[in-house]
């Protein structure tokens, strides 16, 4: 059977950058960030960390999800990260033209959503027999796929992707496959994590991940010989896949394709990167893709800002493209590490950049890493040919992925 072409149609967003693509993507370029000092009364202040990346306010989510005639009661019983992905999901829905669940094929759409997990802490402080009795229901991983099958009305296959910060780019590589094979027409995808908590944070903190820098505007600087470890922040994307066909039957707007993906596992250390496995999974999705290393234009990198992983991903990409890296740039700079739902909003900023043929700039970068030798984008956007992006994750566990994306007008 002939495999089919995957495109992307929708796209919805909700970041500390805003909840709106285009104006999240003006911020980009103009080289906004989200990184915020936590405020001395706030009840994540201290634990080794002083900055965060949080998302804006959800006060208009009822009003929004009006629209879809969700019941209130539904929505204020959603978790902080279930609310971000519902809302990105119906705002990808609506971009797509899907504007109800009786226009999505009953059998032939499903949701694959990247998630995180919830300790709760914020429920840590109430006695278990006071508290609302939905709470323990945002324990479990999958309560997000739940929701959104509840108000989008999607009936056909669903599942949960819990595998650290590549939860995301592993649900959009999944659905991907299910197209391309014909198991379905039209896929809601991408993921979400809200982990700005006490344990969270002394966590990352105690692992010399997160930077304990107090400086809003150059904390996060990935590559850069200064870099001190990643801003922790939360958020969530969703993107709607369909086969080119069925795209092209209803009439919607192509914005680009996925033509690659892979991924891989260390088999080296729980929380210490290795170039092996970052190394295949491009390898991999090159191959998938039918590439070769040469056709990318431009990768948007895992990129963490943290010693280890910067060093060991530049390593990596320096193996498989040679001297001459593609152009380079991190997302995390503005978004801070949204965890499993930074493969969903990277890719986003993926397709923008084949939509607006410009990449983002790398803000914070003043002095190279000698160890991170790889072609990166300067301190300003840069307008260029984009035919081929490549998006990578990694995870601790020693979790890769790399998704491969076209610009439509590609031949």
């Amino acid at each position: 059977m002939r495999e089919k072409d995957v495109v992307i149609t929708g796209l919805g967003v909700f970041s500390s950058l805003g909840n709106n693509v285009d104006s999240v993507w003006e911020d980009i370029l103009a080289n906004q960030s989200g990184v915020k000092l936590i405020p001395h009364d706030s009840w994540l202040s201290g634990h080794g960390v002083h900055l965060l990346s949080q998302a804006v306010p959800s006060s208009d989510f009822s009003q929004f999800y009006s629209r879809w005639n969700v019941n209130k009661k539904v929505v204020r019983n959603m978790s902080r990260a279930s609310n971000m992905f519902c809302y990105s999901a119906l705002c990808a829905l609506e971009h797509a033209g899907f504007a109800s669940p009786s226009d999505l094929p009953e059998t032939r759409s499903g949701i694959i959503i990247g998630t995180g997990t919830s300790l709760c802490d914020e429920h840590q402080s109430t006695p278990t027999q006071d508290r609302n009795p939905t709470w323990f229901l945002d324990t479990y991983p999958n309560i997000t796929l739940g929701q959104t099958s509840l108000i989008t009305g999607i009936t056909g296959f669903g599942t949960t992707i819990v595998n650290a910060c590549t939860s995301a780019s592993l649900a959009i590589g999944q659905a991907y496959r299910m197209l391309r094979n014909g198991e379905s027409d039209v896929m809601l995808v991408g993921g979400s994590d809200s982990r700005l908590s006490p344990s969270f944070l002394s966590g990352f903190s105690q692992l010399n991940m997160h930077t304990r820098s107090d400086d809003a505007d150059r904390a996060m600087r990935p590559f850069d010989k200064l870099r001190s470890g990643f801003v922790l922040g939360e958020g969530a994307a969703a993107l709607v896949l369909e086969s080119r066909e069925h795209a092209e039957r209803r009439g919607a707007t192509i914005l680009a394709s996925i033509c690659g993906f892979a991924s891989s596992m260390d088999a080296y250390r729980m929380t210490d990167p290795c170039p092996k496995g970052k190394e295949k999974a491009m390898r991999w999705a090159l191959e998938d893709a039918k590439l070769s290393a040469q056709d990318i234009d431009y990768i948007n990198a895992h990129g963490t800002s943290t010693l280890a992983n910067d060093r060991e991903e530049a390593i990596a990409t320096q193996r498989v493209f040679g001297p001459n890296t593609p152009l380079t740039n991190s997302s995390k700079t503005m978004f801070g590490h949204t965890l499993a739902a930074s493969g969903a909003i990277e890719s986003i900023v993926c397709i923008q950049s084949l939509l607006s043929q410009t990449l983002h700039a790398n803000p914070n970068y003043e002095h190279l890493d000698p160890a991170c030798d790889i072609n990166l984008v300067g301190k300003k956007p840069m307008s260029t040919a984009v035919r081929y992006c490549m998006n990578n994750s990694s995870g601790i566990g020693g979790t890769n992925t790399s998704l491969i994306f076209k610009a439509e007008n590609t031949a």
